[in-house]
């Protein structure tokens, strides 16, 4: 037996145009996604290059794994950012300390096109490029990142933030052929991520300490030569970073946010009983995000939400404005995939996360009248706590599945099956 039998809405990322994301079920107009975004935007596409969507067109994104592509897209949903520099990719305006060799359009790009330039730091000067992206804000977190390709020469290289609105140079170590990072300064969050081909994404994350200028740089570890590769930069307010901003034409840009909303009709849903079924991973731990079966409005809802505590999910069922049925979890990882499942009925509700059922906060309560439940949002209902992160698959079904059911529905077949769909590297 299919998962999908019992199912009345069903929605795989595989199927989008311009302000419609598809679903599988139900298969007619009505029961797909309403799809904005008032801006173009970036995804990597199944080549694992990094591609410009149109505006108002939903992103398939492939993931990566140690730089490989994987073969399944899950649907991006990012809030809106800004990158504060203003030419991304030419790094002919890019502040320079000392004097290094550069070839300019030396080397393919993660994008695939011919347009990362080569540096060359000799053994005499540690100094690279540093970029003012403006007065930055004491207290306000940013996030910077580069892309680059390692050539020749020692593998470690320093990247971070740099002014005094970030206390002077952060000098963070990366390695950039084994893709690790060496060595962190306080405060300092940082990440490096493998885009295959030899190209790696650093990553730092730090709160302002003063209002003043701020920016980036990236500078030899040690007095060698070292040669790379370099491309795509961008400074973004924000604790984690989101997909690349290319700001090209001396202004800085702003990607707008992604909404998907509006799925379904009030035959697709079930106000007596039923589950909501989501396989997702956050962009980071922070906030509310939600997804949800309401009745165009926050008053009655059914819900998964990842909350505002560290790695906090919530099921409810919110009937006339209040909850009559709560879970709370705080065990997972809210950045990894997980599969979650709700079953509401009148007093027979559970919550299940990957294969083990949870512990009720609230356990009795009553469901909605008839004609309340009329669509699915990836939201609350009322365009408020917008869900950002990364979709495997939703289901909607009209039933209350059984424990036997909901624990398949949510388990995995096997470690390695887990271990791929958490994108984890099995040694």
């Amino acid at each position: 037996m299919s998962k999908y039998d019992k199912a009345s809405l069903v929605h795989i990322p595989s199927g989008y145009k311009s302000g419609t994301l598809y679903n599988v079920l139900p298969n007619d107009a009505d029961g797909d996604f309403d799809f904005t975004r008032a801006s173009t935007a970036t995804r990597v596409d199944e080549n694992g290059l990094i591609e410009t969507i149109a505006i108002g067109t939903p992103r398939l994104n492939y993931p990566l794994l140690d730089g490989v592509v994987q073969d399944n897209p899950v649907l991006l949903l990012e809030p809106q950012r800004t990158n504060l520099i203003t030419y991304s990719e030419d790094t002919t305006t890019w502040g320079k300390n000392q004097t290094p060799v550069v070839t300019l359009n030396n080397g393919i790009a993660p994008d695939g096109t011919q347009s990362s330039d080569k540096a060359v730091v000799n053994s005499i000067s540690e100094g690279f490029y540093n970029f003012s992206a403006g007065t930055v804000t004491s207290g306000t977190t940013y996030t910077t990142s580069i892309f680059i390709k390692h050539i020749s020469g020692v593998q470690t290289i320093r990247f971070g933030f740099a002014g005094t609105g970030f206390g002077g140079d952060n000098d963070n170590v990366f390695n950039i052929v084994n893709g690790t990072i060496v060595s962190s300064v306080a405060n300092s969050t940082n990440q490096i991520i493998n885009y295959g081909n030899g190209w790696f994404r650093l990553i730092c994350t730090k709160a302002a300490s003063a209002t003043n200028t701020g920016g980036f740089l990236l500078y030899g570890n040690v007095n060698a030569e070292i040669q790379y590769n370099v491309w795509g930069a961008q400074i973004e307010v924000g604790s984690y970073p989101t997909s690349y901003i290319p700001s090209l034409t001396g202004s800085q840009t702003t990607r707008s946010a992604d909404a998907a909303n509006g799925a379904g009709t009030a035959d697709d849903f079930n106000d007596s009983e039923g589950v909501l079924y989501a396989n997702i991973a956050a962009l980071a731990d922070e906030g509310i995000r939600q997804i949800s079966i309401n009745d165009n409005s926050s008053s009655d809802r059914v819900s998964i939400i990842l909350g505002a505590s560290s790695n906090q999910v919530i099921a409810s069922t919110h009937v006339s404005g209040s909850d009559t049925n709560l879970y709370l979890n705080t065990t997972n990882n809210t950045t990894l995939y997980n599969k979650y499942a709700y079953k509401y009925k009148t007093n027979d509700f559970s919550f299940w996360i990957n294969g083990f059922e949870q512990s009720a906060t609230i356990v009795g309560g009553a469901t909605f009248p008839d004609g309340t439940l009329a669509n699915m949002d990836y939201d609350r209902g009322d365009g408020v706590y917008n869900f950002y992160g990364k979709t495997k698959e939703v289901i909607v079904f009209r039933e209350a599945l059984s424990d036997t059911e909901l624990e398949a529905l949510t388990s995995y077949d096997s470690f390695n099956s887990m271990a791929t769909e958490q994108l984890y590297t099995i040694e």
